[in-house]
């Protein structure tokens, strides 16, 4: 049973890499460690992006939770402003 839950969508912008630590600071605390599931979405005002990205919890925490993410279909960086979609529960 899920007695709370919290979702979001973060603009992770632009990075001069194929790498970015992000981290979400969740709008109320949990009262204990919640479980976390997010997804990259490419940016709806770039047309024809084919960009390719994982996405892990690096760390969590009742306050926030940080996230990396990567760029795998290439090493170059991405100039797109790239979204996440998040949602964290307990």
């Amino acid at each position: 049973m899920v007695s709370k839950q919290e979702s979001g969508n973060s603009t992770v912008g632009t990075n001069g890499s194929n790498f970015k630590v992000f981290t979400v600071t969740f709008p109320t605390p949990f009262s204990g460690i919640p479980n976390v599931t997010a997804t990259t979405k490419n940016d709806p005002t770039y047309g024809g992006i084919n960009d390719t990205f994982c996405v892990t919890v690096k760390s969590v925490s009742a306050t926030a939770v940080t996230f990396n993410i990567m760029r795998v279909d290439t090493n170059a960086p991405r100039n797109q402003n790239l979204l996440l979609a998040w949602q964290a529960w307990e």
